[in-house]
């Protein structure tokens, strides 16, 4: 008996690393790009936020292979990532994810059976949608008494095992590259008044590369990059509200690197 999925990969990502555009708005820069060198400080600051890096393991949403399969897959890769200190838990912030994709492939014959897999890691930085897909593996074939099922799955995480701890090495440096600027942020401003010119002026000097992503007569997404926390991002903003003299300035929500302000005017 066989057990066998098959599916056609195409390309399974593409890298964004210097042009981070919100989908479905046009970006356009507030001043021109400042040429600041970015200091030792700043440097120091991203090897800081890179040690106590956090990662999520999930599945690529749309391949073919079973849900089980996918549930064991993911498991074990976070019990592996988990070991190494890098696992964000379900449903927090994470500075990156990695997204797996594969495709097993299990046989029987008699009361033996044998499974293999090719596997595929993409990482993504997920506040940008920004992606860096990693070279793909054939696992080595395996042997199960259980079922075909259990030595597709064998199979996979052996190739994980290999991959993973690669995987987060690359992702230290997809991040080097992305934040070669500053980690990016966006910022959503509401009932700035009259302000609003005065603000994006103050918050231009205290950021890099400050853009307009969309603009409404309700509200301003802008998008920049900062060598900070988000606290500290939201603290440079309420001190460019106060610089433009903006009463009753406040951020309202903090969405990981999304903050959400209103004026208060």
């Amino acid at each position: 008996m066989i057990y066998s999925k098959r599916k056609n990969f195409g390309v399974l990502c593409r890298v964004v690393l210097s042009v981070l555009i919100f989908a479905g708005c046009v970006s356009a820069p507030v001043e021109r790009d400042d040429a600041r060198e970015v200091t030792e400080e700043e440097k120091a600051f991203l090897s800081r936020y890179l040690e106590t890096l956090t990662v999520k393991v999930s599945f690529r949403e749309d391949s073919a292979e079973d849900s089980l399969y996918r549930e064991a897959v993911t498991g074990f890769a976070r019990k592996i990532l988990a070991r190494e200190g890098f696992l964000a838990e379900d449903g927090g912030d994470a500075e990156a994810a990695i997204e797996i994709d594969a495709v097993s492939e299990g046989e029987s014959r008699r009361e033996n059976h044998y499974g293999t897999a090719f596997v595929r890691c993409c990482l993504v930085e997920p506040f940008t949608g920004a992606r860096r897909e990693l070279p793909g593996i054939t696992a080595p074939r395996t042997f199960s008494k259980a079922s075909p099922f259990d030595a597709a799955v064998n199979a996979t995480e052996a190739a994980l095992v290999r991959m993973l701890p690669e995987a987060v090495a690359e992702t230290r440096a997809f991040l080097v590259e992305l934040y070669g600027k500053g980690i990016v942020y966006g910022l959503v401003a509401r009932n700035m008044g009259s302000g609003a010119a005065g603000f994006r002026k103050a918050f231009a000097g205290k950021v890099r590369g400050l853009t307009i992503e969309e603009e409404t007569p309700e509200r301003t997404r802008y998008g920049f990059a900062f060598f900070g926390t988000p606290e500290d991002a939201e603290a440079a903003a309420k001190d460019a509200a106060a610089e433009a003299g903006i009463t009753g300035f406040a951020i309202q929500e903090r969405k990981g690197k999304l903050l959400n302000c209103n004026g208060g005017n």
